[in-house]
């Protein structure tokens, strides 16, 4: 179970990056276009956004 949590959050961590790295590129795209672009769901782009 620790693994898969560490393996979790390592991904979470990840997406978090590709996500401010996409915003710094492009500021003003939508939350739906930042989803398409990472290849997840709009509700998990809102979720990430959160975090940051």
């Amino acid at each position: 179970m620790e693994q898969y949590n560490a393996e979790r959050a390592q991904k979470v961590n990840s997406n978090l990056e590709k996500l401010r790295k996409l915003k710094e590129k492009y500021p003003k795209a939508s939350q739906r276009k930042l989803a398409e672009m990472m290849g997840v769901s709009k509700s998990y782009i809102n979720k990430l956004i959160k975090e940051l």
